[in-house]
């Protein structure tokens, strides 16, 4: 059995992971029964680049999420995962890009009920992007592999792979959980 590394808003629920971008998101959608999590849909959630703001990726976000839970037909409560970038002392050349994917995270803990964050060192540690993509995929089911985008869409899989790990199906690096 998996053990949920969030707190399940009830038995059952809805689960959507974000893998944090400034205009580009991934969004991976879980059904939730228990500590049973299933994919409904993975796909990159992209806004126009002229008038990005945090606020308009949340709402794309939230409405792509609703899109999923509204074909499955779930009226569930949804509690949210993003990944938070985390900043490095020695990397300060990159942190107002960070600033860009941490006023996303902060805008989606704003109007979520409930927003978990992992750092990618907690998630993803050090493996190397095409090993750790390989790894998601084959933690995945044959059914859930199938809902996956072309594989141009990393972030729609990074956030496949953070669901993973949030479930407990995964641990660090995409290692299949015993």
């Amino acid at each position: 059995m998996n053990a949920l590394r969030y707190r399940a808003p009830a038995e059952r629920h809805v689960l959507a992971v974000v893998d944090s971008g400034k205009v580009k998101c991934g969004l991976s959608v879980w059904f939730v029964d228990g500590a049973e999590g299933t994919l409904l849909a993975a796909s990159t959630v992209a806004i126009p680049y002229r008038g990005a703001s945090p606020a308009r990726m949340v709402e794309a976000l939230l409405r792509a999420a609703a899109a999923v839970c509204s074909a499955h037909g779930l009226g569930l409560p949804v509690a949210w995962i993003a990944e938070k970038p985390q900043k490095y002392e020695r990397q300060r050349a990159k942190h107002r890009d960070l600033d860009a994917l941490l006023a996303v995270v902060k805008a989606l803990g704003d109007v979520a009920d409930y927003l978990k964050t992992f750092l990618p060192a907690q998630w993803k540690g050090q493996v190397p992007k095409a090993a750790h993509h390989k790894r998601i995929r084959a933690a995945l089911s044959e059914a859930e592999r199938a809902l996956l985008p072309n594989a141009s869409e990393h972030d729609a899989l990074d956030a496949a792979g953070i669901g993973l790990f949030a479930l407990g199906r995964t641990g660090r690096g995409a290692v299949r959980a015993v």
